[in-house]
């Protein structure tokens, strides 16, 4: 996540969308009022590389555990960790919640999707990249469903869509000119993106959805089910 309130803008960051490039480039534009939240050591090095901010006003102050609730405070300082109040992937109503109304309110909440069947692959050769035999797709997912809506609580709170600019994971280029053109204040973001790559590919080349997905219908039934508003609305392709 990243706050930068001289730009009036709230980055909430899924998972297997390209987010941690994005967040180094946003990195650019924050001033020491600005909230950025701590990504890999290694992405970290490549962001003071830059010569851009790094992590920054994330952490509770002493006066401030009430925010983060005792169970998290607790947990944080037996592990010898100073309570976060901001984290990578922190979801919309924690941010709002923790920002305060004035500041959600006054900024542009904007965040990253991808096709889900997309997504879904990467996070599944992701969090399997160190699996010598890997389960087939459609019994991992089947066996850990809660992995199918993990950044639906980034985007949505109560059910209502929280995200103002969604910045397409097919049309990166396209959208983020046009984030720029709407925040003045963000001119060259797609030129420092484009210039930036970050966690090496673990996804093999020849893993598409139209090939994955021809041998589990069963899944892809189900991904078109869950995800069907935002097939809709953003024109994703179903393999």
């Amino acid at each position: 996540m990243i706050y930068l309130p001289n730009q009036n803008a709230i980055f909430l960051k899924p998972k297997k969308v390209g987010g941690t490039s994005f967040e180094i480039a946003l990195s650019k534009y924050a001033d020491n009022k600005s909230i950025i939240t701590p990504i890999t050591i290694e992405d970290e090095v490549k962001r003071k590389e830059l010569g851009f901010r790094g992590p920054q006003n994330y952490h509770c102050k002493p006066f401030d555990f009430k925010a983060v609730g005792k169970r998290e405070v607790v947990s944080s300082l037996y592990h010898w960790r100073w309570p976060m109040k901001f984290y990578n992937h922190i979801t919309a109503e924690q941010a709002k919640e923790r920002l305060g109304e004035q500041a959600w309110g006054a900024s542009k909440k904007i965040s990253i999707i991808r096709n889900p069947f997309d997504q879904l692959i990467s996070l599944y050769f992701w969090i399997n990249r160190y699996q010598k035999r890997k389960m087939n797709i459609e019994q991992f997912f089947l066996e850990n469903p809660s992995l199918l809506l993990q950044n639906r609580p980034i985007y949505y709170i109560d059910g209502e869509d929280a995200v103002d600019v969604y910045i397409r994971y097919e049309n990166l280029c396209e959208d983020i000119i046009k984030l720029e053109e709407s925040i003045a204040g963000l001119a060259g973001l797609w030129e420092i993106f484009s210039n930036l790559k970050t966690k090496s590919q673990v996804r093999p080349r020849k893993a598409s959805k139209e090939e994955i997905f021809s041998h589990y219908p069963r899944l892809k039934l189900l991904i078109s089910e869950i995800y069907r508003e935002e097939i809709d609305r953003f024109g994703f392709l179903v393999p």
